[in-house]
């Protein structure tokens, strides 16, 4: 850019805002995005996925969970992508590192274990605990209810993850 904000610009470049390179740009929108980035001391992370994909697991708002395999450590992993339309929106990228480092930094029954966050391909990726288990959705799109002691315990199990987080 020609402008007195240029220095940012680089900075937004050097973390990986390639894409506003050929995109039209809303420049106060991109300093806004690159000065939250700077100032929180997250920056994207650049590392080859090695894991194997084996199923898609779910749906989210911004991402999909597959169940995946790392073979280095030969275990289950469930890995979350943020989905491709959002794979160029630097504040969704940011929230989503935020995301991985929230959960990273908890060691707790109820909450699962976050072993890597990273890049591949252009897009971000988090490497979580993969845990066995029924959803609740399943409960749902079958029209069942649960059992009052169920919800008594997956009541129990939230709240405690809440408190740890808290």
């Amino acid at each position: 850019t020609g402008s007195d904000r240029s220095a940012l610009a680089v900075k937004a470049i050097r973390l990986g805002a390639f894409d506003y390179l050929t995109k039209p740009v809303d420049e106060q929108r991109l300093i806004d995005v690159v000065r939250q980035v700077i100032e929180s001391g997250l920056e994207p992370v650049d590392r080859t996925a090695h894991y194997e994909t084996e199923r898609e697991l779910g749906r989210g708002g911004m991402g999909v969970v597959y169940a995946a395999r790392d073979p280095r450590l030969d275990r289950p992993v469930a890995l979350k992508v943020l989905l491709p339309e959002f794979a160029s929106d630097p504040s969704y990228e940011l929230n989503f590192l935020k995301e991985a480092r929230s959960a990273a930094k908890f060691s707790h029954p109820n909450i699962v274990t976050v072993y890597e966050a990273g890049r591949f391909r252009g897009q971000l990726f988090m490497a979580m605990e993969f845990v066995q288990g029924d959803s609740l959705e399943r409960f749902v799109e079958e029209g069942q209810k649960l059992p009052p002691g169920a919800v008594f315990d997956f009541g129990a199990q939230i709240a405690s993850a809440m408190q740890a987080m808290h």
